[in-house]
């Protein structure tokens, strides 16, 4: 005799996601795993998965991609640095650990976003100029260790 076991009815409980924290600028990509009652991975698609994202970045409900393999997938490109949360239902109910959290953290710094501020100077004074480093889509950036080169040219009022 030869049995075949496959796994049962999808459970929303049962099943799973890959959260990961995210990157301004970057795509961050979700993936759904369906699961049966035990946990077993289920192999084929054709449920209703959606995927909404709130906080820090809100694009709201994603488009979600069905890999007709038992995993789902959706993507969203933040902008701001924070916390997103992630909520994720399967047939309308949660799935389990759902809603997750994303820790969306600034990128790589960009000269082209960061800025300075520089006041009018008086001569033999001090002027303190602060630059704020930022990455490419604006966020501050909370850590030093850039190297930042200033250039002060003289101009001489009239002449």
């Amino acid at each position: 005799f030869t049995s075949t076991v496959g796994a049962s009815g999808v459970i929303p409980a049962q099943s799973t996601a890959t959260v990961p924290d995210g990157t301004p600028g970057l795509p961050t990509e979700i993936v759904v795993q369906a699961r049966d009652a035990t946990g077993n991975p289920v192999s084929a698609g054709g449920e209703t998965v959606a995927v909404t994202v709130s906080g820090a970045n809100n694009p709201g409900a994603l488009i979600v991609t069905d890999q007709a393999n038992g995993t789902y997938t959706a993507s969203y490109t933040p902008t701001l640095a924070g916390t997103d949360d992630v909520a994720i239902t399967l047939n309308g109910t949660p799935i389990g650990g759902s809603p997750f959290t994303s820790t969306v953290s600034v990128g790589t710094v960009s000269p082209a976003q960061s800025t300075a501020t520089v006041p009018d100077g008086i001569a033999g004074a001090l002027t303190s100029i602060v630059v704020q480093a930022r990455d490419a889509t604006g966020n501050p950036v909370s850590v030093g260790g850039e190297t930042v080169a200033v250039t002060v040219t003289l101009t001489v009022p009239g002449g």
